[in-house]
């Protein structure tokens, strides 16, 4: 594991330490588990992006005026 110093606000650095005490875990290992999740989560976002825009380089996308008219004619036949 590598060490390393961030700078965070003061309302962050609160909000950790409230975390850290509910759980009875150290301000260490909650920093750690959020920067990890933090991470995770960013690198789903943005393989996310890159395959929307593969997707769309692709003509795999529908246009959302289209999506709309087929939702509006689905609950057209729905209602009667």
């Amino acid at each position: 594991m590598v060490s390393f110093t961030i700078q965070i606000s003061d309302v962050t650095l609160e909000r950790a330490k409230v975390l850290a005490e509910s759980a009875g875990r150290s301000l260490d290992d909650v920093m750690q588990e959020l920067t990890s999740e933090a991470v995770e989560h960013r690198t789903r976002v943005l393989e996310g992006i890159k395959q929307g825009i593969s997707d769309m380089e692709a003509g795999r996308v529908v246009d959302v005026a289209h999506v709309n008219a087929r939702l509006d004619e689905v609950l057209r036949k729905r209602q009667g």
